[in-house]
């Protein structure tokens, strides 16, 4: 035991002195009881105590045991000790009594003042708000149906490298030049339909005199020309056969086909020999009757 100098200021006769602790039940210091203090000691810590009229009291921790602001728990009980934890803090652990719900790795923050050192567990995170309710689908927009009628802008045959617009001829009589045919729509087609779905289409096809009287078979494909070019169109497949009778009639055609022409229009190539009216002769000649829609 180390005995200290006797304090002025004090009280006459009291004495501080610094000592270890060597037992905490009952609670002494360098082997003499001493009263405990109002703080959590352990065994070994260096403490300073008043000695006063028979009677001594600890006091507190000397500098080297000062008290940590935060401790780490390092576990969530203590032998024999209910309702207290272990916690590391300022280089030595502490054995501190808590509050709440606590877990190893939990930083917390001692209470030393009026709670011998007293923890408490940080407050539970707020619920998570729930999750904002699914905004209702958009209404779907209201389906339109429309039918028109686009009459061909020019039509004719290519053959003998020049466009031969009085009639629309698809192969070719005897040892002739072969011909192929076109009728373009100048893009009206497709800006009236833009962004609708075709769901039915039709051509008229005037079929004139020139080869075989009998029923014959028409290959329409499309192409990608608004007006006739300087050469021959660029057709795409693939070829749709119609058959055509002597004289002008509606032909069903596919919606596929009149979909492709909205990006030019309808041409006609290979065998048999078949002549239809150009447009001087009848405007009619290859007229497309197109049905869409929009929205849904």
């Amino acid at each position: 035991m180390s005995i200290g100098k006797d304090i002025a200021g004090i009280r006459p006769g009291a004495r501080m002195w610094s000592g270890v602790v060597t037992s905490l039940v009952p609670f002494e210091v360098d082997g003499q009881p001493v009263a405990p203090p109002a703080y959590a000691a352990l065994v070994g810590d260096r403490v300073q105590v008043m000695s006063m009229d028979g009677w001594s009291v600890c006091q507190r921790w000397l500098p080297e045991h000062a008290l940590p602001v935060q401790v780490t728990v390092t576990a969530t009980s203590v032998s024999g000790k209910p309702g207290y934890l272990a916690a590391s803090g300022n280089g030595r652990t502490w054995q501190l009594p808590y509050t709440g719900s606590v877990a190893v790795g939990d930083k917390l923050s001692p209470d030393w003042n009026s709670s011998l050192g007293r923890v408490d567990a940080p407050p539970s995170p707020p619920p998570e708000p729930p999750p904002p309710p699914t905004p209702p689908a958009p209404e779907p927009t209201p389906i339109t149906y429309y039918r028109r009628k686009f009459r061909a802008v020019q039509a004719g045959s290519w053959h003998y490298g020049t466009w031969d617009r009085s009639r629309v001829r698809q192969h070719r009589w005897s040892s002739e030049d072969i011909n192929y045919g076109a009728w373009c729509y100048g893009g009206e087609i497709r800006q009236a339909v833009k962004g609708g779905t075709i769901i039915g289409a039709k051509i008229f096809l005037p079929r004139v005199q020139g080869g075989v009287f009998a029923a014959q078979t028409a290959h329409l494909y499309s192409h990608g020309s608004d007006r006739l070019p300087g050469g021959d169109v660029s057709r795409v497949g693939p070829v749709r056969d119609v058959t055509v009778s002597m004289g002008g009639a509606w032909y069903p055609i596919a919606t596929a086909l009149a979909t492709a022409a909205m990006g030019g229009g309808i041409a006609i190539a290979g065998a048999p020999y078949v002549v239809f009216a150009g447009l001087q002769s009848d405007p009619r000649s290859g007229q497309l009757d197109i049905q869409w829609r929009t929205g849904g």
